[in-house]
């Protein structure tokens, strides 16, 4: 981490929108999302707090902007991640290069949906009472599905960001998530082509060692 001390409310605020962010960002492209990629607003509640995150954060983000300078269109923008999208997490010849399931990371030699972690996923949105939408046919531990449980946690049980809930949402951040997004990370590492899911990719690995960080931390006011 670049620092050890604790965020602020308005910097824990602005972490718990990044989340929501990439949550939109990993169920797939769509011309609203490049319209905000594309004017920087997707980006600026990570650039909020990037002096708060990993050090590589800001390599990641300078990535981006760069990339997506290469675009005027949203149109064009989303036809273009779209292809990527399929190719790297839907459907390619040969198998896709970094699945979108935690499942698929518990034995990466035998790779398999609905796992472990898709039964512990199950069990956490039955307690938290998440009910996940009839349109979504995705296993419950699809990368999004795992953002949107981490969002929940850090805007509901953190509010008025009590110790015990930054704790619940850190545990996750850490148990949860971050070693199979380590591992889904280096899968994406060798892409050229559709650089922006690798870097992408390394902000939210940033932002979830954030997260965990701060599990005996309160937000300042």
């Amino acid at each position: 981490m670049k620092h050890s001390s604790r965020l602020t409310r308005k910097q824990w605020e602005s972490l718990a929108t990044g989340v929501h962010q990439l949550c939109r960002a990993y169920w797939g492209p769509s011309a609203e999302l490049c319209g905000e990629l594309l004017d920087g607003s997707f980006l600026q509640p990570f650039t909020a707090i990037a002096a708060s995150m990993e050090t590589g954060t800001d390599s990641d983000l300078a990535g981006l902007r760069a990339y997506l300078n290469n675009f005027s269109d949203p149109e064009a923008l989303s036809a273009h991640l779209e292809e990527g999208y399929v190719r790297l997490f839907v459907y390619a010849r040969g198998g896709v290069a970094a699945p979108l399931y935690a499942s698929c990371y518990e034995d990466e030699k035998n790779p398999q949906l609905m796992g472990a972690a898709a039964v512990r996923m199950q069990k956490l949105l039955s307690d938290l009472k998440i009910h996940v939408s009839d349109d979504v046919r995705e296993p419950p531990d699809h990368l999004s599905i795992q953002l949107e449980v981490l969002y929940f946690l850090l805007t509901q049980q953190c509010e008025p960001a009590q110790p015990t809930g930054a704790a619940v949402a850190a545990d996750f951040a850490a148990v949860q998530m971050l070693p199979w997004v380590q591992s889904f990370h280096r899968r994406l590492a060798d892409e050229t082509r559709f650089q922006f899911f690798p870097l992408i990719t390394g902000v939210l690995l940033s932002v979830l060692q954030t997260i965990a960080a701060q599990s005996e931390t309160v937000p300042r006011q």
